[in-house]
């Protein structure tokens, strides 16, 4: 690769000119951060704070997603979360986690 030269040889930049710069960027984005989490908190999935996800299927091409939401609502499993993905007719179902243990989750379903 001899002839590709995407940096010059004689290139000079004076990068530690610009540290104060970079101290000071670093420091807003590092007390930002840790305010959003104080303020907003950590949003846990599925995955750490427990529950059912279920992908189906439906059998129409464009399934109603509100009375499906309403249905779902109407049996008293707490705020169940409907999103299509992929096609039209692929649902993603999530469901909260019911009680705090285990065996509560399984008499629910």
């Amino acid at each position: 690769m001899r002839g590709l030269r995407l940096i010059p040889d004689n290139i000079n930049i004076d990068f530690m000119s610009k540290r104060r710069i970079a101290y000071v960027i670093s420091f807003i984005l590092l007390v930002g951060s840790i305010a959003l989490i104080a303020i907003k908190g950590l949003n846990f999935g599925i995955d750490f704070a427990g529950g059912i996800l279920l992908e189906i299927k439906t059998e129409e091409a464009q399934p109603d997603l509100n009375a499906l939401r309403s249905n779902l609502n109407g049996l008293g499993l707490g705020s169940v979360s409907i999103q299509e993905f992929g096609a039209p007719d692929d649902l993603l179902i999530r469901l909260p986690q019911q009680g705090d243990d285990p065996d509560a989750q399984k008499s629910r379903n």
